[in-house]
Parts: structure tokens; C-alpha cells; sequence
């Protein structure tokens, strides 16, 4: 397959989040906190590093593992201009709604090909457009649509497709007609067979949401599909192999997935006790490890230097089955079940049955990790992604 976009000038459109007022914001649940570039480490295992969040300016920052056992931080990677400041970048969302066509434009203008778009500009491009909304942000199965299925969830695969195949044979579920698949997010990226994770995804009908490392896909293609010159780095290379249904799918996944009939929703990061569904962003949906509670004011933060886990404080009334924090690993909470337990960063895929017996299921990671970080540790024995 090859990526045949259009092109600048026909562009689609990208519809803006629903945003509201930012006195209205404030006196909300869920403002995102203050971005802190650096975090501390619940869990750092010895020999072993880990990463967190892959768009960044500097995806590949690294830091030694000596300094990780020293002082318990690492450099946090997150996502450019979609962290924890959304008030700041709210405030500026009508401005970049009136702008972005200009914008557009003035870049297929000024870069081809043959000149290719700087790397200070991709970032810009990456970090400052707004995103496409899915067209059913919050998606719900009825109780017919998993009526006699068995419902199998899975935590964060990123690119893992061998990993995949055996987690779905050890589950017993891998030739089984009536299993259903869902998974959390963060199916692609870091991990070796991101396209064959997604091609199988794809062709199963199974479910997913969207996670971080999808969104990140997305602004990827769309410069891309500009025509000015963008190249994505060694790891992502494999966005070249997709066309333009495998763009469509992944601008699609919802955020939310949701079974009334099981009690359970879906999400990748989380979600605030109290707030709807509709009414999130999709920072805190995405992004979002810990909860601050300030009085009576409960707001996400993706860092896990502050706040607690939000599974702590979710009561309910439905399931939360959740991705996004491997360092943390298996979460079990009484309404809340994080499944990204970090098998690219060699620890193991997991997936949990949300109906028979409901039994979680656990395969150790043998061999899936990205050539990139395998190359920098050969040249560098102290450093980590």
C-alpha cells in the first residue's frame, strides 16, 4: 500500500473540539494542570526503562538508567502544546479555527518536495492544529450487538503483533467465531508491526479507541498528505505504508466505547468522576494518569508526580477499563481496570474477559521492542527512550 493523499488545496476540513468559556471551564470538573516537564516514577524496575507519551519535540530524549535509580525521575514525553495547559491553549482555539486554512496554505506554499518543511515548522504544524472530531466520539454497543460474544478486552499492544497473537491463543479465543475484541488504544507506534497490528484490528471488526499514539498518526498523515516535504522519523516510517482508508479509520476511532448491558465503557487515559462523557476533552480522555483535588475541584494531569491515580477516586457506577500507564501496571480497582501492564517496554500484554468468567489473561513480552530503542542502548548502555 502507499499513501495517496490529495493535494493542499483539497484538504479536509477539520472540525474544532467543543469548547466552552473559560469561566465556565474553571468552575468545571477537569481543567488539565500545569505542565511539568519533569515527573516522578512510581515503579522503575532495575535494568529496564521505560517510556511514556510518544509525541513530543524530542521523541527520542533520552536519560541514563543510573539517574534513574539515583533520583527516581525521568524526562517525561508528552505530547506538544496538548498537555496539561488547556487553558491557555483554549483561549486560543477560535483564533486557530479563523487561521487554519490560511495557515495551510501559506505552508504548501512555501515548502515541496524539493523543499522540504523545516523541523521547527512540523512541530508547530503538529503541536498548534486542532483535531478531527470522530463522527460518534462516544460510541455504544447494544446488547444485541454483543449478545452471545464473548468480550474480551486488551491493554496497549503499540505495534506488538506477535505478543497479540499469543495473548488471543493463550486466551483460547484466537479461532473462536463469537469473540469480540476491544481494545484501549495505542494499538500502533514504538513497537515493531504497527501496521500489521492495525491491518488486524481492521479485518477482525473489532472495536478500539483512540489513543494518544492514534492521534498522533493522524497529524502525522495530514502533513504528510500536504506535500511539503515532511518526513517522519525512522520509527514512523510506516506511515508511509498506509492509504487513505487506514487515515479515515484511525480519525474515526472513538474515544469512548460503551456496553450499558455489561456496565462498562472504554476509554485510553481516563475519566473525572461526575463529568459526562460528552463533556470531556479529549486531553483528559487521552492523556490523563492522576487526579488533583483541589476543595471541591477534581482536575486530570497526565503526570504521575502529582495527584493519585484517578482509578482510585472513580466509584461508579459503571467499569472503566483503561489504558495509557504502564509504569503503574495491572490497576485493579473496584470500578476500574487498567490493562497497559508494558509490553513494548519488555513487560507483558494483558486482556481481561468482560463476560463468562471474567478471567484476566497475561502473556510476557519475548522479542517486540522498536529497532530504535534497541539501536540507541547498543550505543549508548546508560540511556533509555
Amino acid at each position: 500500500m502507499g499513501l495517496c493523499f490529495s493535494l493542499c488545496k483539497d484538504d479536509e476540513e477539520i472540525g474544532d473540539i467543543q469548547r466552552t468559556t473559560e469561566d465556565n471551564r474553571l468552575a468545571r470538573d477537569g481543567q488539565i494542570a500545569e505542565e511539568d516537564k519533569t515527573a516522578k516514577y512510581r515503579q522503575i524496575t532495575e535494568g529496564d526503562r521505560m517510556a511514556i507519551d510518544e509525541e513530543t519535540t524530542k521523541e527520542d530524549q533520552k536519560v541514563s538508567v543510573d539517574q534513574l535509580a539515583r533520583d527516581d525521575q525521568v524526562v517525561v514525553e508528552d505530547e506538544i502544546g496538548q498537555g496539561d495547559d488547556v487553558a491557555g491553549h483554549d483561549a486560543k482555539a477560535e483564533d486557530k479555527m479563523i487561521n487554519e486554512e490560511e495557515y495551510i496554505s501559506e505552508l504548501c506554499r512555501k515548502y515541496s518536495a524539493d523543499r522540504p518543511i523545516p523541523e521547527e515548522e512540523a512541530e508547530l504544524f503538529l503541536k498548534e492544529l486542532t483535531f478531527p472530531i470522530p463522527t460518534k466520539p462516544h460510541l455504544t454497543l447494544s446488547e444485541d450487538d454483543v449478545a452471545g460474544k464473548r468480550i474480551f478486552v486488551i491493554g496497549d499492544v503499540h505495534g506488538c503483533y506477535d505478543n497479540l497473537l499469543t495473548l488471543l491463543h493463550v486466551a483460547d479465543i484466537d479461532k473462536n467465531p463469537n469473540a469480540l475484541l476491544i481494545f484501549v488504544g495505542d494499538i500502533i507506534n514504538k513497537g515493531p508491526k504497527s501496521l500489521e497490528v492495525l491491518n488486524f484490528v481492521r479485518s477482525s471488526n473489532s472495536y478500539s479507541v483512540m489513543g494518544n499514539h492514534e492521534r498522533a498518526a493522524v497529524r502525522k498523515l495530514r502533513l504528510i498528505k500536504m506535500n511539503v516535504g515532511y518526513e517522519p522519523k525512522a520509527s514512523k516510517q510506516w506511515l508511509h505504508d498506509l492509504n487513505g482508508s487506514d487515515y479515515e479509520y484511525l480519525q474515526e476511532l472513538p474515544y469512548t466505547i460503551s456496553i450499558p448491558s455489561l456496565n462498562a465503557v472504554i476509554v485510553h487515559g481516563g475519566l473525572l468522576p461526575g463529568k459526562p462523557l460528552e463533556e470531556h476533552t479529549q486531553d483528559e480522555m487521552l492523556l490523563m494518569r492522576n487526579i488533583i483535588v483541589e476543595g471541591n475541584e477534581l482536575k486530570a494531569t497526565k503526570h504521575i508526580s502529582q495527584g493519585q491515580l484517578w482509578g482510585e477516586l472513580w466509584k461508579g457506577p459503571r467499569h472503566v477499563y483503561f489504558g495509557h500507564h504502564a509504569l503503574e501496571g495491572l490497576q485493579r480497582y473496584p470500578y476500574a481496570t487498567g490493562l497497559d501492564t508494558g509490553c513494548v517496554y519488555h513487560g507483558s500484554l494483558t486482556g481481561v474477559f468482560l463476560t463468562g468468567d471474567k478471567k484476566l489473561v497475561s502473556v510476557k513480552n519475548e522479542g517486540c521492542r522498536n529497532k530504535e530503542v534497541i539501536q540507541s542502548e547498543e550505543g549508548d548502555p546508560g540511556a533509555a527512550m
